[in-house]
């Protein structure tokens, strides 16, 4: 059903009207699709790793914080590692993914997201690389301005608020028009109920099928079981329940006349509670009960005068607007409309307040800049009005026109993902407002798995005697997790000791320390259990000049072999590789049952899942590695200390253990360092990420070449 169907033929709106809702319409249309970054306003938060970063080990896991809640149903992440494999989760918190990688391939990985919200019902989807050993340039976070879909969405949004509008409008006039006995009064108000239903059932139906990547049907599930869902299934059944006493009133009357007022009180309480639920299940839902009730209020006294004017435009009393039947309806009404013209415009600037973050999103977002074309829409209906009061000169087809215009603008807002406000809420944590239990410099620190959550132990003032020990937690989901974790920890077998909770994933206690105790560390929780530390000297001699040499030394190595396992993976996955500086890589991967296989050369990659099978890949294109890049690749080392000596393969080598903040990770290395500077083993303990690397073959001839049938080079 479009708009004509609402008037009869010698009711057609004039050319000027037209034109107007074209104009507008294209307006709206031009400034929500044309792409600014400097715009954008995404509910993506943050990611660990960011976008764009150049890694020096694979990260294990990779997190991704959004600034609302998910549907857990109906969200997810997948990471693509350089060789291609997908690794996918969905919300590990109410407010972020968590993916297992367990991949430890050097090269571009691929993050891409999508994000349905229980507050507002839309659906958010990004994407973004970081590299590991390979640059892959600068990236800006991912945005979500509005797409296509949703667009198409506030379509049919539009069409369910004119409809809803035009069923309070057409009932107020109806009841002044009965008030002051004029004998006539709109028609057509089953019409314009059908139209709200069928928009609403495109709305959501639009909203399901932008949130389904897989089954229509499981993804409606989903989203009709979610708490916005439920809101937009009740608002449905207002709207159907409207549509039906309306077109059975009409049948009953004939000729399309109000239906009686039994039928009227009921049209209007369902068209007023559907508008509720629209701000219920809307943007103003992030503002709690204070923003629903704003935007209820500003629905309803809109539909008052913006909702009469519509049904103005399109209908004509005897004698026209300018007649005595239609100057009476408008004297009549005037009074009503300036009240609720002006409760309008204070809760619309109250919901304005609401969604911007400041004041200068006005005219530096896309979303302040439509708000402002409705506001001014809304200002340039004043003259006209005052025209049609004072002058008795009324253009209801003119004011319909911007009233149309207005709704329009409504639709093309609601259509955005996430206005300003909520794109600024939910700031990822900055690492440096959650210090306690970090190393220091000074401290003596290690790291050890206690399960799958890593112990990262730090001594201070890391001299003999009294000693705080800190105890940072990192569970496999993140050091956010570790508030409910309990810590113990017992010294050389003794009775175990509470400690002192000093952080989230910081827990501490005063021991007195001299050097070569034991200390076993248990974390409760499935995910738990005993981290044992063999503490060297409590002053083990300062390592920074040693971690410096080595991390130049390794950097003039130009071909190299090392082995590798990586957990905390049951099975854990082992790998060899060969590197050649400074961009040949091969590397053959095992863990379980699994077999990848790898060859990087410059911009090239080759991959095979079978020992036996064909290459794929091949083209140019991809983003070259760094060949002589190694998981200590960090600046800010802290802490360095020689915590010892050992053999490693015959070679007598000195032990330098240090800490990395990188980003928000913690990662712990311990290093075996032969006398010529160079690395023979390293251990990494991170979230998610426990590797144990053993190195050889140092500058020997090592041929890398581009594969040529189905066996390995």
């Amino acid at each position: 059903m479009d708009a004509a169907d609402l008037m009869a033929p010698h009711q057609r709106p004039s050319r000027t009207v037209v034109r107007s809702v074209f104009l507008v319409a294209a307006v709206a249309g031009w400034l929500t699709a044309t792409a600014a970054a400097g715009w954008a306003h995404a509910s993506f938060v943050s990611s660990q790793p960011e976008p764009g970063a150049d890694l020096a080990a694979a990260p294990g896991v990779v997190t991704l914080e959004f600034s609302e809640p998910l549907i857990e149903d109906l969200s997810f992440a997948t990471v693509t590692d350089p060789t291609g494999r997908d690794f996918t989760a969905g919300p590990g918190g109410s407010q972020d993914i968590t993916v297992d990688v367990e991949s430890t391939a050097q090269g571009e990985y691929r993050v891409e997201w999508r994000t349905v919200s229980p507050i507002d019902g839309h659906t958010l989807h990004g994407e973004f690389t970081f590299g590991v050993g390979a640059d892959v340039g600068q990236q800006d976070a991912p945005s979500n301005d509005p797409t296509v879909g949703d667009l198409t969405v506030g379509v049919f949004r539009v069409m369910e608020y004119v409809g809803l509008l035009g069923v309070l409008g057409l009932l107020s006039l109806a009841a002044l028009a009965a008030g002051d006995e004029l004998g006539w009064a709109p028609r057509g108000l089953h019409r314009w109920a059908v139209v709200a239903f069928a928009g609403g059932v495109l709305t959501v139906a639009g909203e399901v099928v932008l949130a389904s990547t897989g089954s229509p049907l499981a993804a409606a599930r989903s989203f009709l079981s979610s708490p916005t869902g439920a809101v937009r299934a009740a608002r449905l059944v207002t709207e159907a329940l409207a549509g039906g006493i309306t077109v059975a009133a009409a049948r009953r009357a004939g000729g399309g006349h109000v239906p009686q007022r039994r039928a009227r009180v009921a049209t209007t309480l369902l068209a007023l509670s559907a508008l509720a639920l629209l701000s219920a299940g809307g943007h103003a839902a992030a503002s709690g009960i204070g923003g629903v009730v704003a935007s209820a209020g500003h629905l309803w006294t809109a539909g008052v005068w913006a909702g009469a004017i519509l049904v103005m435009a399109v209908q004509r009393p005897p004698g026209g607007w300018r007649g005595d039947t239609g100057r009476a309806l408008i004297r009549a009404f005037t009074p009503i409309a300036i009240t609720t013209f002006a409760a309008t415009v204070l809760l619309g600037s109250v919901r304005g307040w609401q969604e911007l973050a400041h004041l200068s999103d006005l005219w530096s977002t896309r979303y302040g800049i439509l708000l402002t074309a409705k506001i001014t829409l809304v200002a340039a209906m004043v003259p006209l009005s005052v025209s049609a009061w004072r002058r008795d000169r009324p253009r209801p087809r003119a004011e319909g026109g911007l009233a149309l215009g207005v709704v329009v603008l409504a639709g093309a807002l609601a259509s955005f993902p996430v206005p300003p406000a909520r794109g600024d809420d939910g700031q990822a944590p900055d690492a440096a407002t959650d210090t306690e239990g970090f190393p220091q410099e000074g401290d003596l620190t290690l790291a050890e798995a206690a399960g799958t959550t890593v112990v990262g132990l730090s001594v201070r003032p890391g001299e003999p005697g009294i000693n705080d020990v800190y105890v940072r937690l990192v569970p496999a989901t993140g050091a956010d997790d570790a508030g409910d974790l309990d810590t113990a920890i017992a010294v050389a077998g003794g009775e175990p000791t509470d400690m002192r909770v000093c952080g989230t994933a910081c827990r501490v206690v005063t021991l007195p320390l001299d050097g070569g105790e034991r200390l076993d560390v248990t974390v409760a929780g499935d995910d738990g259990g005993t981290a044992t530390f063999d503490l060297p000297e409590i002053s083990a001699p300062d390592g920074s000049a040693l971690a410096a040499a080595l991390t130049r030394r390794m950097q003039q190595v130009d071909s190299l072999r090392y082995d590798e396992v990586f957990g905390p993976s049951d099975p854990p996955i082992t790998s060899e590789w060969e590197i050649v500086a400074p961009d040949q890589i091969h590397g053959i991967i095992t863990g379980g049952a699994d077999y990848h296989e790898i060859i990087r050369i410059g911009d090239r990659r080759w991959s095979r899942d079978d020992p036996d099978g064909d290459w794929k890949g091949g083209e140019p294109g991809d983003v070259p590695v760094k060949a002589n890049r190694f998981i200590w690749d960090y600046r800010g080392k802290t802490a360095a200390r020689i915590v010892g000596t050992d053999t490693v393969d015959g070679v007598e080598t000195r032990i330098v253990t240090f800490y990395v903040l990188q980003g928000r990770t913690s990662i712990w290395y311990r290093l075996w360092v032969d006398d010529d500077d160079r690395v023979r083993q390293a251990e990494m303990k991170a979230q998610g990420h426990f590797m144990d690397h053993r190195y050889f073959d140092f500058d020997e001839p090592i041929s890398i070449r581009p594969p040529t049938g189905s066996r390995a080079p």
